[in-house]
Parts: structure tokens; C-alpha cells; sequence
């Protein structure tokens, strides 16, 4: 849930103004490689929730525009 909020959050702010989009990229790839090093995830669990926040959030900048 972590992972896929940052990188929803992230994209939509890529949209919006691309160097704050950037750094949220960066800080969800940080948390992500965080978690499976704690082992609180698998990588596969972390990058599922990256690819579904990404794709969660070009959906919504493609429809709410």
C-alpha cells in the first residue's frame, strides 16, 4: 500500500509540475528497496504496487483532464 500511493502520487504530481514529480519517483524507489531490504515485502509485492500506482495514476490524469 506504501509503494502504490507514492507512485500514484508521484505520477500525478508528473503531471502537474515535473521536478517535484521526479523526486517523488526517487523517494518511491527509496521506500520500495527499503521494505524488501527490512523484508516487511518481497520485491515482487513492491514492484506490483509500482507498476499499479503508475498505471492507477496515468488513468487519472488521462481521464480527469
Amino acid at each position: 500500500r506504501h509503494v502504490f500511493s507514492i507512485f500514484l502520487i508521484a505520477t500525478l504530481w508528473l503531471s502537474l509540475m515535473k521536478p517535484a514529480g521526479i523526486v517523488l519517483f526517487l523517494s518511491g524507489f527509496f521506500l520500495a528497496a527499503i521494505r524488501v531490504i527490512g523484508g516487511v515485502h518481497f520485491l515482487s509485492d513492491v514492484v506490483a504496487g509500482g507498476m499499479f500506482g503508475i498505471l492507477s495514476g496515468f488513468l487519472t490524469v488521462f481521464f480527469c483532464r
